[in-house]
């Protein structure tokens, strides 16, 4: 399985990004919202969300709505587990990184799991045997592990499911490449800019405008991860 930066490289050669950007766009409205073609994947178990896994739906009332500083309509979320407090599902909502943080983001998930995951479940979902998939483990403290450096904790979102108002869809592995090119733009209250804003600052509070940190997470071996994944199943 490719990287999704490598995808979206490859998609460029053909088409500039406003192009794919507006296509990729049209792809999700259509298939995601307006449910007029079935995706790759289909979501067998609508109500349970799988770690590891990209999910979308229609979230427009949150908890605290009218308080909240900003909130996303339309998540589009990486999945890590059930709250021990509650017990509702919460993940990484991609919506909050700016491009060059997503891309590092899913590109080391990508990195870490497909030779021991992402490969087989793709393979597995191409011979439509949805069903039959590894459940990849990840956890919040995977996420501590593998993507420190990304920022990744001022996009954890928690979903109380009776708010959600659509069914979750997946967005399958070899569709992450597209969410490159999105532009959050289903996030309520407040403009994207100073969302990114916040999160740079969640980086470092000596952040100032206009002056960029290209994101960099910290180096890791598959090797380790697997060492550590392993450990925890004994």
């Amino acid at each position: 399985m490719d990287l999704p930066s490598t995808t979206l490289k490859k998609n460029l050669t053909n088409f500039s990004i406003s192009t794919l950007r507006r296509r990729n766009m049209e792809w999700f409205e259509e298939g995601y919202m307006k449910k007029r073609f079935e995706p790759i994947e289909t979501n067998l178990k609508p109500t349970i969300f799988e770690p590891g896994k990209l999910y979308t739906f229609t979230y427009p009332d949150p908890k605290y709505s009218d308080t909240l500083p900003f909130y996303d309509a339309q998540p589009m979320t990486l999945f890590m587990g059930y709250l021990k407090k509650g017990g509702n599902p919460f993940g990484i909502n991609l919506s909050y990184f700016p491009s060059t943080a997503r891309t590092a983001v899913l590109d080391r998930i990508v990195r870490v799991f497909r030779r021991s995951y992402l490969n087989y479940n793709k393979a597995q979902i191409n011979r439509g045997k949805v069903a039959n998939q590894k459940v990849i483990p990840m956890s919040y403290d995977m996420a501590k592990t593998i993507l420190e450096g990304s920022g990744f904790e001022f996009t954890i979102r928690s979903y109380i499911p009776s708010l959600i108002a659509s069914q979750p869809e997946i967005i399958t592995y070899e569709d992450w490449w597209r969410t490159l090119t999105f532009n959050s733009q289903f996030i309520q209250k407040m403009n994207i800019q100073a969302v990114l804003y916040q999160y740079r600052k969640s980086l470092s509070g000596q952040y100032k405008v206009g002056k960029r940190r290209k994101t960099k997470l910290k180096d890791i071996k598959v090797s380790e991860v697997n060492k550590m994944i392993k450990n925890k199943q004994n």
